[in-house]
């Protein structure tokens, strides 16, 4: 099978980045996005402790704090 080449700049088309699953269909994936919009929730709104949410999702303590920063789960764009 051709690997596809871009015709502007003659290099080769990297789709692997495309096809990489993201969020809850990630076969590794923790949470769904309805888990993670009422962790922000009751953090944000309600002001729960990231030890609560830990506790709660059983999940670690830098998975919380990334979600909380939407470094990881950003919102669609």
């Amino acid at each position: 099978m051709a690997i596809p080449i871009n015709p502007l700049s003659k290099q080769a088309i990297d789709n692997t980045r495309a096809t990489h699953k993201k969020r809850e269909s990630h076969p590794n994936a923790k949470l769904t996005q309805i888990q993670v919009d009422e962790m922000r929730k009751l953090h944000e709104v309600d002001n729960v402790a990231p030890a609560v949410l830990i506790e709660r999702f059983n999940i670690s303590r830098s998975t919380v704090s990334s979600i909380l920063r939407y470094q990881t789960w950003k919102p669609p764009k």
